[in-house]
């Protein structure tokens, strides 16, 4: 054999990579890393990583591309809207369809005033929620899926219906109207992520979201404006 020939031929695929492409595989590793996202989105971190290696992706695969401020400042905005939009217009749409308004929240000691506890859930809400919950969900769940249906345009929307449900169920501690919440911020934060292409975009949104719920909630800022505008105290 010529080296000219070598130098074309085809390096053989390793195990790795042809468990990447087992539909099977992609299903269960699926189910695992949202199931595991559900029990705690610590835990499932870095069984997440390990479904990447052995899937033979990178990064990039989940859109982990090089991180920028940029990313950070699109997330902080999307964060500040998605507040203003969930308290005066999806919150309070919810709560007419749903009668059950009780949150979270109070349940892990957010309450005015609480700003130790508020020191303590930032953290949490930063590398948990926000870069655990976003791993497992957008960033591995929904790219699997993508690539399992064809990984079109149309199939990468799909796959992020479906993961955005599952995160809402995945909510169910938080009731039916804090259920409800969760898969539109799914659907927000899946759109954000394909729109934008970067995981990180996404992740700073949920964990600012997040933290600025928690900021509202400990200053007064929230009981504050559920006095001033009755329609929003959900």
């Amino acid at each position: 054999m010529s080296d000219t020939t070598r130098s074309h031929s085809v390096t053989p695929e390793s195990w790795r990579q042809r468990l990447g492409r087992n539909p099977l595989w992609i299903v269960i590793s699926v189910i695992l890393a949202l199931g595991l996202m559900t029990l705690q989105p610590l835990i499932a971190i870095p069984f997440v990583l390990l479904f990447v290696w052995l899937s033979a992706q990178t990064a990039s695969d989940l859109r982990l591309r090089p991180f920028k401020v940029s990313h950070l400042l699109v997330g902080l905005g999307i964060a500040i809207g998605l507040q203003v939009i969930n308290r005066f217009v999806v919150l309070p749409l919810l709560a007419l369809f749903i009668p059950d308004p009780s949150t979270a929240a109070a349940s892990i000691g957010l309450v005015p005033g609480a700003w130790q506890v508020f020191l303590i859930f930032v953290p949490i809400a930063v590398i948990s929620a926000g870069f655990g919950e976003e791993l497992a969900a957008r960033g591995y769940a929904m790219t699997r899926l993508a690539h399992l249906f064809g990984d079109t345009t149309k199939a990468r929307w799909i796959a992020m219906l479906l993961v955005a449900v599952v995160f809402g169920l995945a909510h169910f501690y938080q009731g039916p109207l804090g259920t409800a919440h969760a898969v539109w911020m799914g659907l927000a934060f899946g759109s954000l992520t394909l729109l934008h292409g970067s995981l990180w975009a996404s992740i700073a949104a949920h964990g600012a979201y997040n933290v600025l719920t928690a900021l509202l909630i400990v200053s007064g800022g929230l009981e504050a404006l559920h006095r001033a505008v009755p329609w929003t105290a959900v």
